[in-house]
């Protein structure tokens, strides 16, 4: 990832993006959508997003049935202003130069675990990143796990606990 002089803006390498895309055609996989992170702020779409997700739309648009059926994620992961653990999510389209929210249904809960299939395909993706990529999960997210209000709770919070 490349940054810019400002802090909320990065681009994805084109050559991991080719990478990616290959991996997926020997797979035998389509892409529906893609998703980043906003690691320590809100997950609203940047210029840069927008402009993006218009051009995977316009490239994914599919003639015969008249959609372009991609989607756009941003997580938030590490905002310290979360009112609790669980990370903001904003799913989106573009239509007229504009994100249109889309709305998104929790079909798991806290307590569903990932499929073993999941599980393999995330365990052979952190294989393949180096430990100077990873995010180190002993480290402290935020020094209190909740906020009530505008008053933090709870006691000190590590990234590895948040997940």
């Amino acid at each position: 990832l490349e940054g810019t002089q400002q802090t909320d803006s990065c681009e994805m390498d084109p050559a991991s993006e080719l990478e990616a895309k290959d991996k997926m055609d020997e797979w035998g996989l389509s892409v529906v959508g893609w998703y980043h992170s906003h690691p320590t702020f809100k997950p609203n779409p940047s210029q840069k997003d927008i402009e993006n997700q218009e051009n995977y739309q316009a490239l994914f648009h599919d003639k015969e049935a008249k959609t372009a059926p991609f989607v756009a994620f941003i997580f938030s992961p590490y905002d310290i202003r979360l009112p609790s653990k669980k990370s903001a999510v904003e799913c989106w389209t573009v239509k007229g130069n504009e994100p249109m929210r889309t709305r998104t249904k929790n079909t798991g809960g806290p307590n569903q675990l990932p499929s073993e299939d999941t599980k393999q395909a995330m365990s052979e993706l952190i294989d393949n990143i180096s430990t100077n990529e990873r995010i180190q999960l002993t480290e402290l997210w935020r020094p209190f796990t909740y906020l009530n209000g505008l008053e933090p709770e709870g006691g000190p919070c590590t990234k590895l606990a948040k997940l």
